[in-house]
């Protein structure tokens, strides 16, 4: 791609930004994805897509954008890797599916207190859906709010 494409990608995912941080997370999805759509080798429009679909309670959607934006990230980046697994895992634990967040985070346990905090804090969850299982529909988890730094 040429310089011009990168400046509007960039412009893009900018503009992107200040929606989110305005909380219209609609309009920041949709700046995402044209950011995207510009640059399809960058990872961070469409992390910044999923975090909107997750701020949005698209779960779904969410854990779709961050595994395209995780496939994207070099093998060598941990860190980032982990950033996006942790937003897939609790994609899926607000949507009670336990056994695919403990499989997303799997590979960073041994690298990451934030991994096995998370992972036994759905533990716990799966425990109380166990024990309440008349509660489990009508009420929904309390899941720490997104972090800008994440």
């Amino acid at each position: 791609m040429d310089d011009t494409s990168l400046d509007t990608s960039d412009a893009a995912r900018l503009r992107g930004n200040d929606y989110f941080q305005r909380c219209n997370f609609h309009e920041a999805r949709k700046q995402y994805l044209i950011a995207a759509t510009l640059d399809r080798l960058d990872y961070r429009p469409t992390w910044n897509a999923s975090a909107a679909c997750y701020e949005l309670g698209q779960y779904e959607l969410s854990i779709v954008y961050a595994r395209k934006a995780y496939a994207l990230v070099s093998h060598d980046d941990k860190p980032t890797k982990l950033k996006i697994a942790l937003r897939i895992a609790r994609s899926y634990v607000y949507l009670k599916q336990y056994t695919k967040a403990h499989e997303v985070l799997e590979p960073f346990h041994g690298d990451s207190e934030v991994a096995k905090a998370l992972a036994t804090t759905i533990d716990g969850a799966q425990r109380m859906e166990r024990l309440r299982p008349a509660h489990r529909q009508t009420t929904p988890l309390s899941l720490p709010c997104y972090k800008q730094g994440l």
